[in-house]
């Protein structure tokens, strides 16, 4: 049975109130999801985290993986209509862009070192989706790190943690298990600050405490190269 453990509520423009009530499963994994009263529910691969569907809400939607893990592709239903999305990830495992079986670019992503949108990069059907809002359905939540973003707070789901690109930190403080090993955290000058992403520097040489991994970009047949566009590169901060 899904445990409600939070609750986020905001203003909209009509000068009411969005509210959305999270609940997780135990494993600590979040099982459904209500946004004034519209409840989606998510299903997950056995017991690992890799989302297959998202049901119940404004448009269902089910994922691919390869044998290793990879997100290969979305399926989306909407007014009756089912799309393909196939991802497309650059050296640093972000989700670039979203393409069409038939290789047509359906949507386009850009990032700072630090996860935040850059509204200029973001084209087709996310093209006004860069920002979060409760109300609105992105095409794509999986963006920066191929993490998923919350369209809601506008936070990424990190695994262990949930990171705030907005201002450069996680929710909650780094820690090992273990009193020596977790105090040595506080005395490294680049883990001091228990919530700072990438220790403070997104760079593709530094990561002082995660464990890294890159993903490389994936494209299925007959899909057509895109444009380069200026981009930010950093190096990915893996779980905590």
């Amino acid at each position: 049975m899904p445990i409600p453990r939070c609750t986020h509520q905001q203003a909209n423009s009509s000068g009411g109130t969005d509210t959305t009530t999270y609940a997780f499963d135990p494993l600590n994994r979040i099982a459904t999801q209500t946004v004034n009263g519209t409840t989606t529910t998510f299903g997950y691969l056995g017991l690992s985290s890799d989302l297959i569907s998202e049901t119940g809400g404004s448009v269902p939607k089910s994922y691919t993986y390869t044998p290793a893990g990879e997100r290969i592709f979305q399926t989306t239903t909407s007014n009756g209509t089912t799309t393909t999305g196939y991802y497309t990830y650059n050296d640093h495992a972000d989700v670039e862009a979203l393409t069409s079986p038939t290789g047509t670019t359906t949507a386009t992503y850009g990032y700072t070192a630090y996860g935040q949108p850059v509204t200029a990069q973001f084209t087709g059907a996310d093209k006004n989706n860069a920002n979060p809002s409760p109300t609105t359905q992105p095409y794509s939540s999986y963006r920066f790190n191929a993490m998923r973003w919350d369209s809601t707070s506008g936070q990424y789901d990190m695994g262990f943690r949930n990171y705030a690109p907005g201002v450069n930190q996680f929710l909650t403080r780094d820690m090992y298990n273990g009193a020596l090993a977790d105090m040595s955290l506080s005395t490294d000058p680049f883990t001091g600050n228990r919530y700072t992403f990438g220790a403070g520097n997104p760079s593709p040489t530094s990561n002082s405490t995660a464990t890294c991994s890159r993903r490389r970009p994936m494209r299925h047949p007959g899909q057509q190269p895109l444009q380069p566009q200026p981009r930010h590169h950093q190096r990915r901060r893996g779980q905590l």
